[in-house]
């Protein structure tokens, strides 16, 4: 009964997504905009999918000559209610691994491209009469609140400036800022919306040399020699598990296109990649790991489950994708020499929607990407993540700080985490600072610092650091310019096990200074050299109406 619902759900899906194997690539739906040094590139249709029914998103500039365009409103949600109507079992508080908790959610999103410096105009308003709250648009914040102008609304309608490229999420009528979804949640469904302002990238010519252009419903090439840059035309594509990337080669998919299906290099080939562009990758067509049969066979291999997956890798990048509700971990990227930098991520915009949908889990660099996760964001194995915002609304922390590179000095900075909410208080994990249990052997020494991090969820559901170790030591964290806007008094801020040499340096929880060990709720016998060092301004993190 099982493998009959599991086709008829597969069948089901295709004949909702996605169009006639023939349709052909449309090549008006890219406008690029362009005045003095103001240059818009905006993307109003993905051929063959359906819009979200929520929003309808517009934008305009002095390269518009101040005219409305459209905006294509992407939307990925979780498939709870349809699992369900197909007849597949729940399984406690999860079905295929989806979570009940956010059944009937959903997360609204578009991409642009503009110039920095220039002045950008968004307007959001509601679709098909939807209303939040059971109300029109009233009032709405931007998150993060540094990245924009303060919105105002007028006529059910939202309405921000923008002046660089950032990623924006617009909460309406405090439907995440003044409503609780944390700790059993059980309210009405989470409509979000997000605006994803992008720097302008290079793209490769249709024609050009090497360059392959893939039509929607047309067969990847079977000799790779074939292609130096695979570009994935306007509309939907299906390269289904496992597509195989190799080494020297581009796989470009444009903000007009959306590719359903996973990519790595567990067959080899890793040096010189680049998969980028501003279109999405999805996960919806594929089972979790732990439900598909294909993961029974023997010999199968569970990292072809993650969206995007590579080892040995070398000059490796991924750039700009919007990776939607992946069936597993969304991103893994294990390089081939561990004392270099070979693994570049940036820009990209992440949302899952299911157990185990970690973010970005190992890679050496990481810049500008928003991530909005059920599970662990990002596990700090790299060198650098700067400038990205985080959200997570079930299960997992949003640093994680096992496996640290001790070869070479660590820096997490200027990042916002917009929403930190967990669905219960009773898990280890869940914080935004996080190592629980084991992990380390021996003594690890490291150079780890985390700065200028700003905690703007005015409803955060668990306490900011939870330290914890099993077994082993580790040494070498500087925590400094940390706040957030609201943290249980002490609550359970904890460091446990053998740690050694930390500071923390103006870091303001809730309005007050972490002073002193009396501000932690515990701190373990082995715990040794803690630095504190006072607050020299407060910085203006509150972000809210």
């Amino acid at each position: 009964m099982r493998k009959i619902v599991v086709v008829v759900l597969a069948l089901i899906s295709v004949q909702l997504l996605f169009c006639s194997p023939k349709q052909k690539a449309s090549k008006a739906s890219t406008k690029m905009f362009e005045k003095g040094t103001d240059k818009l590139i905006v993307y109003s249709d993905v051929p063959g999918l359906a819009p979200s029914e929520f929003y309808t998103i517009r934008v305009r500039s002095a390269a518009t000559n101040n005219q409305w365009v459209e905006c294509f409103a992407n939307i990925t949600r979780s498939l709870v209610s349809s699992l369900l109507a197909q007849g597949v079992p729940l399984e406690g508080n999860q079905i295929d691994h989806y979570y009940t908790y956010l059944k009937d959610w959903s997360h609204t999103y578009a991409n642009i491209e503009m110039t920095s410096g220039s002045r950008v105009e968004v307007e959001i308003s509601s679709k098909n009469g939807f209303k939040i709250k059971g109300m029109d648009f009233t009032y709405a914040n931007a998150h993060p609140a540094h990245r924009a102008e303060q919105p105002t609304v007028v006529n059910n309608k939202v309405y921000f400036i923008i002046k660089n490229p950032a990623q924006i999420t617009i909460d309406i009528n405090g439907q995440m800022d003044s409503t609780n979804t944390g700790n059993g949640y059980t309210g009405p469904p989470i409509h979000a919306v997000s605006f994803f302002a992008n720097p302008i990238i290079d793209k490769p010519v249709m024609g050009g040399q090497g360059v392959y252009v893939l039509n929607p419903g047309a067969t990847v090439p079977t000799n790779p020699a074939t292609y130096t840059t695979l570009y994935f035309a306007p509309g939907v594509h299906n390269i289904g598990r496992n597509f195989q990337v190799g080494s020297n080669k581009n796989y470009y998919i444009p903000g007009d296109a959306i590719v359903y299906g996973t990519m790595n290099n567990v067959n080899g080939g890793g040096t010189n990649v680049r998969i980028y562009g501003y279109g999405s990758l999805s996960g919806d067509l594929i089972r979790h790991a732990k439900h598909d049969p294909a993961a029974l066979v023997p010999g199968a291999n569970m990292f072809t489950w993650r969206a995007i997956y590579g080892v040995n890798l070398a000059n490796f990048r991924v750039e700009g994708l919007s990776i939607v509700n992946p069936a597993y971990h969304t991103m893994n990227l294990e390089t081939a020499q561990s004392n270099q930098k070979e693994t570049f991520c940036s820009w990209l915009k992440i949302v899952t929607w299911r157990g185990n949908g970690d973010g970005i889990g190992e890679a050496d660099e990481i810049h500008n990407c928003f991530m909005r996760v059920q599970d662990d964001a990002t596990y700090v194995k790299g060198d650098i993540i700067k400038g990205t915002v985080f959200w997570t609304d079930v299960n997992g922390a949003v640093f994680i700080v096992s496996g640290i590179k001790g070869d070479r000095p660590v820096v997490v900075e200027d990042c916002d985490v917009i929403y930190a909410r967990h669905c219960a208080t009773t898990w280890a994990g869940g914080r935004v600072f996080s190592k629980r249990g084991g992990g380390v052997k021996g003594s690890a020494k490291v150079n780890a610092t985390f700065k200028d991090i700003r905690i703007t969820d005015p409803l955060q559901t668990l306490e900011t650091f939870a330290l914890i170790l099993d077994n082993g030591s580790y040494s070498g964290f500087t925590f400094k310019n940390i706040a957030s806007v609201r943290t249980p008094s002490k609550g359970d801020n904890r460091i446990l096990g053998s740690w050694d040499d930390i500071t923390f340096d103006n870091v303001v929880l809730g309005g007050k200074l972490i002073a002193s060990k009396s501000d932690f709720a515990t701190i373990g016998p082995n715990v040794r050299n803690l630095i504190f060092r006072n607050a020299t301004s407060l910085p203006n993190i509150k972000g809210t109406k």
